[in-house]
């Protein structure tokens, strides 16, 4: 929804990437996960951390393990965990409803 041009371009780059079968796509949602941590990226027009969650999801992955992921990114700085968390939680409700 941000530009469809920027979008296409994304999907097709992104399915590139994420077809090719080295590093699994748990792993890659998990390192994706991480990247928005890293950021700050957690809401937003066009900030993709929540379609990063729900991709970890469909791969298996549970809210319990995407909370163990950012509480071991604790070494990027506690504010970036903590607001990671608050994101976290705030998805998890909406996922539960």
């Amino acid at each position: 929804g941000v530009n469809p041009q920027f979008g296409d371009f994304c999907i097709r780059a992104a399915g590139e990437v994420w077809g090719k079968p080295l590093i699994s796509q748990k792993f890659k949602t998990l390192l994706a996960i991480a990247l928005d941590v890293s950021h700050q990226s957690f809401s937003g027009p066009g900030v993709p951390f929540e379609a990063h969650v729900t991709m970890a999801l469909k791969q298996g992955l549970t809210f319990e393990k995407l909370g163990a992921l950012v509480n071991d990114m604790r070494v990027l700085g506690f504010n970036k965990a903590a607001g990671a968390f608050g994101r976290l939680n705030e998805l998890k409700e909406k996922y539960r409803s």
